[in-house]
């Protein structure tokens, strides 16, 4: 046998799964430290960034309803403005005596 060639490694199910557990805890540690979660404050910036999230989603969701209201009441204030205005329109014209009818 000469030192290139691989060697086969008998583990029992017990052991092999150890070794896979201890594999994927090294590589999740790895992946959280590449993305700059891997130091002791990792939770606290995670829960952070959940707090930021849901302030992004309450804001957007009362801007849309406050747009809303506030549209509904400029078409109103729009529609008054109309109406004023063609009320304005009738004191040009000269209506009828009307005579006394006693």
């Amino acid at each position: 046998m000469t030192d290139n060639e691989p060697q086969l490694v008998s583990l029992s199910q017990d052991q092999l799964k150890v070794l896979i557990e201890a594999a994927a805890e090294r590589g999740a540690r790895k992946a959280l430290h590449e993305v700059g979660l891997g130091d002791d404050y990792a939770a606290q910036n995670i829960q952070t960034l959940r707090s930021v999230a849901k302030t992004i989603e309450i804001f957007q969701s009362e801007f849309w309803k406050s747009l809303a209201k506030n549209a509904g009441r400029f078409i109103a204030i729009l529609f008054m403005l109309g109406a004023v205005y063609i009320l304005s329109q009738f004191k040009h014209v000269d209506l009828p005596d009307i005579p006394n009818l006693k």
